[in-house]
């Protein structure tokens, strides 16, 4: 039978979750050394873990319906564990080799310009932070919400 693309959304949104949960602590895993204080996202970038999170997760998202996530809870979870990976993605495809915060048009600039696709809609980190994870309460460098 055929299955529409919101349905087949449906079905996935728990399994896209648990999934990019899984990928998270593989990442975290391959990268983070001992302490927890650093990453090398040189060791990341020929990871195991960072081509399956590629290949799975970053492919599923275009898909993905985040409202069919049932609980708040989960939604939160969704969104924190996709702002983290993809800011371990955009260091590694844009190339950071020292850090994202360096100059203050910097940081703006590697936040607005990382993105996915999320079911259809272009989904940035800065529009994760500030719109989603605080709500859209205002971004403390640009004003209002």
């Amino acid at each position: 039978a055929e299955v529409s693309e919101t349905s087949a959304s449906v079905l996935l949104a728990p399994m896209l979750a648990g999934e990019l949960a899984s990928s998270m602590n593989a990442l975290k895993a391959a990268g983070i050394d001992p302490t927890g204080r650093r990453v090398d996202y040189a060791a990341l970038r020929t990871s195991d873990a960072y081509r399956e999170y590629r290949a799975i997760c970053a492919a599923q998202l275009r898909a993905f319906d985040p409202v069919t996530l049932a609980t708040p809870a989960e939604r939160l979870a969704f969104w924190i564990n996709l702002y983290n990976a993809l800011t371990i993605d955009a260091v590694i495809a844009f190339g950071v080799q020292s850090s994202v915060t360096e100059g203050r048009l910097g940081i703006v600039r590697f936040f607005r310009r990382a993105a996915y696709s999320v079911g259809g809609q272009r989904v940035s980190l800065d529009d994760m932070e500030h719109g989603i994870l605080r709500a859209n309460r205002g971004h403390p460098l640009v004003p209002g919400p």
